[in-house]
Order: C-alpha cells, then structure tokens, then sequence
C-alpha cells in the first residue's frame, strides 16, 4: 500500500502552448474534490473545495467532451482517480501535452478553470 496524497493536473491550454503563466494550470489534491455534473451536453462540471482558503469558495474545472458524453468523461475521471500511480500524480488534463485522464475512455477534449 502507497502513502502517498493523490495529486491531480489540470493544464487549460491548446497542445501547442506551454504552461507558464498564471491561471494555466492548477494541481488539486483528490480529496478536495467534492462532486461531477453535467452542465450541457458537451460539458462536465467538477468542483472542489476552496484551494484560496476564502471560505465559501469553490474551485471548478469545467471538462469539454462530445456531445452526449458525459458519463463517459465522469468514468474516464473516476478510472484516473481510482488509480495507483507510484507518486500520486494523476494527470487529468494537460492540454499542452495532449493528455487526458490517460485511458482508453479518452473522450475528454479541454478543460477549463474558475475559482469562485
């Protein structure tokens, strides 16, 4: 059994960026997540617990996936969330690399961030 915290990426740009700038990417430890739902057809809202430590707020990640794919990209989530990797680093989405949730459920096309 590993002791380690589950970590999980989040990258929000295009394959063709880099990271490097404030708001491009976030890293969330796994139990603050808090729930998934599907906001339209072609989106999945994930929310977390409040990484600014403000109280009430919230961090979300939207997830962009085909139409009528949101239960698929809920199962690609929990697949990637359910895993053992050695170090606890769980890539969700990292848009630069092309990557997301690295399985073959692989219906997940970008992500977006919003603290509230």
């Amino acid at each position: 059994m590993n002791n380690y915290i589950k970590t999980l990426y989040f990258s929000i740009n295009a394959a063709t960026v880099a990271s490097d700038a404030a708001a491009d990417a976030i890293m969330l430890t796994a139990d603050r997540f808090t729930n998934m739902q599907p906001v339209t057809s072609q989106t999945t809202l994930m929310t977390f617990l409040d990484v600014e430590n403000t109280g009430a707020a919230e961090t979300k990640i939207t997830l962009t996936h085909g139409d009528g794919q949101n239960l698929d990209a809920m199962e690609q989530v929990m697949t990637a969330l359910n895993s053992n990797p050695k170090d606890g680093f769980i890539i969700i989405a990292d848009g630069s690399g092309g990557v997301f949730a690295d399985n073959t459920q692989n219906v997940i096309e970008s992500v977006a961030l919003t603290q509230i």
